[in-house]
């Protein structure tokens, strides 16, 4: 399996280099953790070292990555995996296999089923056996049920309403949209339900104008008669 797009030399043989989601899904089916080191993080690949579950901050961070994959047309978060920075690229690249001792795919489901809104299609998957297993979560696009939103944010007074937050995955890492996209976002979805609007009322008129010619047309069968 060739993972190398563009390489460059790093110390203690280490190459840093780009691979697909279905490359890296490929290695870690197979067991071969180890040639996951040197690849790049980029807009659909992210590696964390570990996710603490058991702090709102931690779930947050699971949340946040996973909407901005889901806006940006898919991709997979690595949980287990330590990076550093690429000075050459200035992108990040995994460089240690810490693991994930004991992974609680269910925790991860509820997170993400308790902080984003709509709800989207995630693939969690472990792989190795304890205490060496690496946890992937894996997103596909949202399509049209974007833009999927955060539900609330950390640290923030939820009194008479709901926060939400809106991320979109760059080169190196999830962005938090500024509220002139949103409300873009928002105005073209409005514009999309006005058309489907107008398109059922026409769909109606349609149906009106079948049953009329229908009508005439007995009546015109019953004069010949």
């Amino acid at each position: 399996m060739n993972l190398v797009d563009q390489t460059v030399p790093y110390p203690r043989g280490v190459r840093v280099r780009r691979a697909t989601i279905d490359e890296l899904l490929g290695l870690l089916r197979f067991g071969d953790f180890g040639s996951i080191l040197g690849v790049r993080e980029d807009v659909r690949i992210e590696f964390k070292r570990e996710l603490n579950l058991k702090l709102d901050s931690e779930k947050h961070k699971l949340a946040k990555t996973v909407a901005a994959f889901a806006n940006s047309g898919g991709g997979m978060l690595l949980v287990g995996v330590s990076s550093d920075r690429d000075p050459t690229t200035r992108s990040d690249y995994a460089s240690e296999l810490v693991y994930v001792p004991f992974p609680d795919e269910g925790g991860y489901y509820k997170a993400l089923n308790d902080l984003l809104y709509p709800q989207i299609k995630v693939t969690i998957e472990t792989f190795g056996s304890a205490p060496n297993c690496l946890l992937a979560v894996s997103v596909v696009s949202a399509d049209l049920e974007s833009p999927i939103l955060v539900t609330k944010t950390v640290d923030e007074d939820l009194k008479g309403g709901s926060i939400f937050g809106y991320y979109k995955r760059t080169e190196i890492e999830s962005a938090h949209v500024k509220c002139a996209e949103v409300h873009a976002l928002i105005q073209a979805g409005q514009k999309l339900n006005q058309i489907g609007n107008l398109q059922n009322w026409m769909d109606g008129i349609a149906v009106q104008l079948a049953d009329i010619q229908d009508q005439l047309k007995g009546l015109s069968e019953r004069k010949d008669q």
